[in-house]
């Protein structure tokens, strides 16, 4: 069966800016309908024994990871590190609606130097990254849940620019075909559909609340999440790349963390938002000194109540390799 490419829905250029993090919808699925079908996709792609009947309560939580996009076609090998399930101790050293604002007016200024790509709309842009997921299990309600972080692997997408063709996924056994995005949408992105965003700021940020107002959780968490859903696994023009750094500066409650570490083993500055329902802190993890996006943790920032302890690491991502191409068998 085909796979549609928002069901599985996260360089040594330095003057290469990615942007973002959790994964486009299906058309006509609201964002919240989306995750439950995403997480059970993963559900049955990673750990399909986890379903059969009689066995304890068990769940795989994946990062919400948006795949940033860049402006320029780069490429960097990455060694991968062996992640392991304990809690990561990271605390955010800034909090507050205006703690990020400095940090990303800064991303924003880095990407706005970077040139236009010229794109056909028969191209596909391509993503190569590493990936990593928690497995949570609870045996007993009355005890704290166990959660395993799994070792990172690779996920490879084309998504075609206009979204008049068919795309291609390869992660886990096979290859999966990915249908073509013929309505593209703020949940539901396109390399075209990125291009016609408003490049102002303010109303940017007054198009992602509106788009967001049937969501359980806050219009400013949906905004913040939808940030990297826009971007993920793509690549947005040098402008809108900076509007949407500068609308999530405007977003009450983005704070910045000092040191994260991405699915890559790479330390570097984030800037994130604790999610009210949940209790998770979704990071945007970027080089400190060159501002060249890393990749994206997931990390339980309050108790939750399954017991997982704060500070313990759900998800993570990390980008290796981006471009624009001409077939879903080309890489760079």
């Amino acid at each position: 069966m085909n796979a549609n490419p928002h069901h599985r829905t996260a360089r040594d250029d330095a003057t290469e800016l990615a942007r973002l993090m959790p994964a486009p919808t299906v058309p006509g699925l609201d964002a919240d309908r989306h995750r439950k079908l995403r997480e059970h996709l993963m559900h049955e792609l990673q750990d399909p024994s986890a379903a059969n009947a009689g066995s304890p309560r068990r769940s795989r939580r994946r990062l919400l990871w948006g795949l940033a996009p860049a402006t320029a076609v780069a490429a960097a090998v990455i060694t991968v590190l062996a992640l392991s399930g304990a809690p990561d101790t990271a605390r955010p050293e800034a909090a507050g609606g205006d703690a990020a604002a400095p940090l990303l007016e800064q991303f924003a200024l880095v990407a706005e130097q970077q040139p236009a790509a010229k794109v056909r709309d028969d191209q596909y842009v391509y993503v190569k990254s590493l990936v990593s997921f928690a497995g949570i299990s609870q045996e007993d309600p009355q005890q704290p849940a166990k959660v395993t972080l799994d070792e990172p692997h690779e996920r490879q997408t084309w998504f075609s620019v206009d979204g008049s063709r068919a795309g291609r996924l390869a992660e886990g056994r096979k290859p999966a075909v990915l249908e073509p995005n013929l309505q593209p949408s703020l949940h539901l992105p396109t390399y075209r559909y990125l291009e016609s965003l408003p490049t102002d700021p303010g109303q940017l940020l007054t198009m992602l609340y509106a788009g967001n107002d049937d969501t359980k959780n806050s219009r400013e968490q949906k905004a913040f999440e939808t940030i990297g859903d826009l971007l993920r696994e793509s690549i947005a023009s040098p402008k809108v790349t900076a509007a949407l750094y500068r609308a999530a500066a405007k977003i009450p409650g983005v704070i910045v963390v000092q040191d994260a570490v991405d699915a890559a083993g790479r330390h570097g500055v984030a800037v994130a938002r604790v999610d009210e329902h949940t209790g998770t802190r979704h990071e945007w993890i970027f080089d400190k000194k060159t501002s060249t996006f890393y990749g994206e943790r997931e990390v339980q920032a309050n108790r939750s109540p399954e017991g997982i302890e704060p500070g313990t690491v759900l998800g993570r991502s990390a980008v290796l390799e981006r471009a624009i191409v001409d077939d879903t068998t080309q890489t760079n």
